[in-house]
């Protein structure tokens, strides 16, 4: 078993408190660093162009958000990190691309991509409007 001092637990507090990570410097910290990287991969995500067997990246990262990872993230470090207007702006591409029936050979296709690129830009556009401080 470990001891106190190998868990540098000490009498006295340098921090706020144990309640949340805002609590501490050093776990406020970690959290933002945790928090960036992981919107930088899913900037990097974004460029992907993928093949014709494959979901190109604005589409992986609409359905990464759908999941819910960022939901449990504040809303400002999100619109401070993550490339939302290149996000958005793709995903809306998507739906113009789907709406010019000229770009499709069947229309079943078309109907299929236009009820899921729409519901994909409705649902990730909701889940980046909030704004609130989650502690």
């Amino acid at each position: 078993m470990l001891s106190r001092r190998d868990l540098k637990i000490n009498n006295y507090m340098g921090f706020m408190g144990l309640d949340t990570h805002l609590d501490s410097d050093a776990a406020g910290d970690l959290h933002y660093a945790a928090v960036k990287s992981m919107l930088e991969v899913l900037n990097k995500g974004m460029d992907y162009r993928g093949n014709s067997y494959n979901t190109c990246g604005f589409v992986n990262v609409a359905l990464v958000i759908e999941s819910g990872l960022l939901d449990s993230i504040d809303g400002h470090l999100i619109d401070k990190l993550l490339e939302t207007n290149k996000l958005l702006t793709g995903l809306e591409d998507l739906n113009k691309h789907c709406e010019d029936k000229s770009n499709w050979k069947d229309q079943e296709d078309r109907l299929f991509y236009a009820k899921h690129f729409a519901r994909m830009t409705k649902s990730v556009k909701k889940r980046l409007k909030r704004k609130e401080t989650i502690c």
